[in-house]
């Protein structure tokens, strides 16, 4: 039961997320794991918000975003690399804060979450499995 897909865009935009999101979903959906599909989708559109977001920052206004998910007997593990080195670093917004709740929302309905530093920029992923994202809506 080992499955994944792989997404790549050249120039991420909030459209190009957009995509990247339904694709998911759509994997998600074929491969019956319906229990998942809400949560992965709303945490894999907060960490593509944060990589569109630096993608905007960078000299062209645009980078390469990739989207891998993965689901085994274990669970579903999505990942999200961009070619920004910094870490996210979780903020505590305020109620007036239009943003900063995006790895808030990672930290509170994800199994697990982190960030794996590459020589090309980072992979922020997140894991879930059946059970939890069940519960955590």
């Amino acid at each position: 039961m080992n499955r994944s897909v792989i997404v790549t865009t050249s120039c991420a935009d909030t459209a190009t997320a957009r995509e990247l999101r339904r694709r998911l979903t759509q994997a998600l959906l074929e491969w019956g794991a319906r229990d998942v599909a809400d949560v992965a989708e709303l945490l894999a559109a907060e960490l593509l918000a944060n990589a569109v977001q630096h993608a905007l920052h960078t000299d062209s206004g645009c980078a390469r975003v990739t989207l891998v998910a993965r689901q085994d007997r274990c669970g579903l593990r999505v990942e999200v690399a961009d070619p920004d080195p910094s870490i996210p670093v979780m903020r505590h917004a305020t109620a007036d804060d239009e943003g900063g709740r995006g790895l808030a929302l990672v930290e509170a309905l994800a199994d697990r979450w982190g960030v794996t530093e590459r020589p090309t920029g980072k992979t922020v992923w997140f894991s879930l499995t059946p059970a939890t994202a069940g519960t955590a809506v």
